[in-house]
């Protein structure tokens, strides 16, 4: 099988495994399984806790309707120019996920603590260039995430979440539309929300942030006049232009706020753009969550 049908069947097969996995019917049968389980291991608590998790993903608005760019015909054609796809694992929340398809117009790197495989697609990045102030896997994680431009020499990057598996050819994430927009980046929209407000409110619900950071991002936004319903990226596929100054700038901001705020990057990238003057538009959208791009395949953390 040459490469172009390789590719396609890759694609295809995952096209459909996205199509099964956002049905309705996925949904209830893989809560069902896990409630059976945890009623067999009689753990009431859990059952409550997850059930009321379940109810609000359940009837909470799935902006399904979005639909994915045309990433073929927004793509830049003949590309000569340098593209690193690089991803970033501390501790033991994923595990290194092997891209399916190598892409010729990319090199790809990893930050990681843990061992590679021999003859892995991933190259290993020497993390002593990661400052001694990230003294936790989140921070470090959030650091490469947030600054790839003191790492690598290159005209474009692409950072993906470690829980994503590279399925197509990445480099048709550099799109057209990125060399034109003011800030030079490229995001997912988010699944659900539209606003940091609700989506503070939702991670909340999720157990992911406590009441009290809760409160306490929501005073911060009102505080520094946030508007609502300013729009939501989904903060897992990063595309940079490195050839635009902007760049550096909105990345030192969202990692201060990061740094010195709640521990939940997507609650300041949208505030970081709204404070530096930028509209929701400046940003280049996919159209949809990555969840409905065929080229990655999305794996739960561990």
């Amino acid at each position: 099988m040459d490469e172009k049908n390789y590719l396609d069947n890759l694609l295809y097969l995952n096209n459909e495994r996205i199509k099964t996995v956002s049905s309705r019917e996925y949904f209830c049968g893989k809560k069902f399984v896990k409630y059976y389980n945890l009623f067999k291991k009689i753990r009431i608590i859990n059952v409550i806790r997850e059930l009321g998790h379940d109810t609000y993903a359940f009837f909470k608005k799935d902006n399904s309707d979005r639909k994915l760019i045309d990433l073929e015909n927004g793509r830049i054609t003949n590309i000569c120019k340098k593209i690193v796809v690089y991803t970033c694992i501390y501790g033991n929340y994923d595990r290194i996920l092997e891209p399916l398809f190598v892409d010729p117009n990319c090199d790809y790197y990893i930050f990681t603590d843990q061992p590679l495989d021999k003859g892995s697609i991933w190259k290993k990045v020497d993390d002593s260039v990661i400052p001694k102030e990230c003294t936790t896997p989140e921070l470090k994680n959030r650091y490469v995430k947030m600054f790839p431009e003191k790492f690598f020499s290159c005209d474009y990057s692409i950072y993906i979440d470690g829980n994503l598996q590279v399925v197509g050819a990445t480099s048709v994430l550099v799109q057209k539309e990125l060399l034109k927009c003011r800030t030079g980046i490229s995001m997912h929209l988010s699944p659900r929300e539209n606003c940091i407000y609700d989506e503070a409110y939702s991670v909340c619900h999720l157990g992911k942030i406590s009441k009290k950071e809760r409160n306490k991002v929501l005073s911060f936004y009102k505080k520094n006049k946030m508007p609502k319903k300013f729009g939501m990226f989904e903060c897992n596929v990063i595309v940079r232009d490195h050839k635009n100054a902007n760049v550096e700038i909105i990345m030192d901001s969202w990692w201060e706020n990061y740094r010195d705020g709640i521990k939940r990057d997507q609650l300041y990238f949208t505030y970081v753009l709204y404070s530096l003057g930028y509209n929701f538009g400046d940003v280049v959208s996919f159209g949809a969550s990555v969840n409905h791009n065929p080229i990655f395949l999305r794996k739960e953390h561990m």
